[in-house]
């Protein structure tokens, strides 16, 4: 007994996305209520890999969704699992990038300046030290 979704590629077999099959006929050819048949051609089109693709058309200001099988070769796909995947891949382990220690980086253009701004902000630092801190204000 075949199951609604190898049903639905054996009416699809023959169409290709230059000719494909609409979701009215579609739906009259199964005999599925439109919500379940438009449940499950959604589940067919998102499986990994998809066995039927489909698109939107809008023809004379109608618009209506066409399906088509893609040729996927095998349908029984096994759902996404989340504890592993039925072809498991072989593992590669690479070593982390190497980072290396930068230095300083002179720029003989730069340099007066550089060495003036250093000066400014140690004698504004030896400054604010040497400061008396001001008195806090108390309640008179």
């Amino acid at each position: 007994m075949m199951d609604t979704q190898e049903k639905i590629l054996a009416l699809l077999a023959g169409h290709d996305s230059k000719k494909p099959m609409s979701f009215d006929d579609l739906a009259e050819k199964t005999g599925l209520l439109y919500a379940t048949l438009e449940m499950v051609l959604e589940q067919m089109h998102h499986q990994v890999p998809a066995p039927i693709n489909c698109a939107q058309i809008t023809r004379g200001g109608k618009t209506q969704m066409v399906y088509w099988p893609t040729g996927m070769v095998d349908s029984k796909v096994q759902p996404f699992s989340l504890h592993g995947t039925p072809a498991k891949k072989p593992v590669v382990t690479t070593s982390p990038p190497r980072r290396e220690r930068v230095g300083r980086i002179h720029i003989p253009e730069l340099a007066p300046t550089t060495s003036k701004m250093a000066e400014q902000a140690v004698k504004h630092m030896e400054t604010a030290m040497t400061q008396e801190k001001p008195k806090s204000r108390s309640a008179s």
